[in-house]
């Protein structure tokens, strides 16, 4: 998780770069942090079991692909307003909103899934803990039940 999360900050750096002049550099960064992305995905999902279901993993992942794309896509936006529309005041601005609600969106639905995650949890525990099996522990018991004794 760590790695998305620093290829995602390596992509604001991005918003920094001249639209007009560092086009091509904007986009090459770009297209390499959503390719090593991939990779990372493609590694990751070998030591992962195969499930049916989105974990947090997946979740972030999948937003740091959109948050990749729509950084390539915002590169295109500002060279446009420079170039073809020639407002190279628009597209300052558009960098510099682009700088401040990027990494606000991606802290803020990092927040969101990590609540979210923390409360089912507390929802699973709290079920496990009143449905019976002796002491709440949830198996921790049995475990240790079957150490040898020390001493």
């Amino acid at each position: 998780m760590l790695i998305i999360l620093l290829l995602v900050c390596i992509s604001e750096f991005t918003f920094f770069m001249d639209a007009e002049d560092d086009f091509p550099d904007r986009l090459n960064t770009s297209i390499t942090l959503i390719l090593a992305s991939v990779a990372f995905l493609y590694v990751a999902s070998e030591s992962l079991p195969k499930i049916s279901y989105l974990t947090l993993l997946d979740k972030m992942m999948l937003f740091s692909f959109i948050m990749l794309f729509a950084t390539a896509l915002e590169s295109f936006v500002s060279y446009i307003l420079i170039v073809w529309a020639n407002r190279p005041a628009a597209a300052y601005w558009v960098d510099i909103g682009s700088a401040i609600a990027y990494p606000t969106f991606y802290v803020l639905y990092g927040v969101y899934l990590g609540t979210n995650a923390v409360a089912v949890r507390r929802k699973q525990k709290a079920s496990e803990g009143g449905g019976g099996g002796g002491g709440g522990g949830g198996g921790v018991a049995t475990y240790s039940s079957t150490l040898p004794a020390v001493g």
